[in-house]
């Protein structure tokens, strides 16, 4: 249209991944770090620009920690900017009396990356309403859970809704590692480990 090259995709880098989650909890405290080792720019995705997409390594990373009554969000940018809020935990009590979130619509066995799952059936209203393609948690009930006593998700796939059919894409959640221990450092929990 313009008589300019349109720029090939980059090659993926080797585990590439745009996300990746940490998950540690003991049942009574909770550590969720998310790190973000690579990004896509495209800020030059348009045509006088040849349509240019680039992979840039990228490091940072959140970490959510809810220990001994507090909340503390730590953030750490590209840059080794660390920012940390730390304040009382409102919802610890509430949610300390809660229930097991009841997880028998989990039906189907199944066994992911090594880790025996339970997950959605096809028929099962999350599915079939498209909020998720597929959607699984641990196999044994009361094992691993979030804060708020709902199970955490180990694999997930989501086709996120776009109106535009030439831009669709699929994202995918799945454990690469998983492991149950019976004991946790506790430094795990310390906000200082987070540097």
């Amino acid at each position: 249209m313009m008589g300019k090259p349109v720029k090939s995709f980059p090659e993926l880098p080797t585990h590439f991944v745009m996300e990746r989650t940490h998950i540690v909890t003991d049942g009574k405290s909770w550590l969720r770090k998310v790190d973000n080792p690579f990004a896509i720019n495209n800020d030059k995705l348009n045509i006088e620009m040849g349509c240019e997409v680039r992979i840039l390594r990228v490091k940072s990373s959140q970490v959510i920690i809810r220990h001994n009554g507090r909340a503390i969000n730590i953030g750490i940018t590209e840059d080794g900017t660390r920012t940390v809020d730390n304040e009382e935990d409102l919802e610890a009590p509430f949610n300390a009396k809660l229930p097991l979130v009841d997880t028998s619509n989990y039906s189907e066995k199944r066994t992911i990356n090594g880790v025996r799952l339970r997950c959605l059936p096809k028929t099962d209203i999350a599915i079939t309403s498209k909020l998720a393609l597929d959607m699984c948690i641990y196999e044994k009930d009361g094992e691993i859970f979030e804060a708020n006593k709902s199970p955490i998700i180990l694999y997930h796939r989501v086709k996120p809704p776009i109106e535009s059919a030439s831009f669709q894409y699929l994202v995918v959640t799945q454990s690469s590692s998983f492991k149950i221990l019976y004991h946790i450092d506790p430094s795990v929990f310390d906000p200082d480990t987070y540097q």
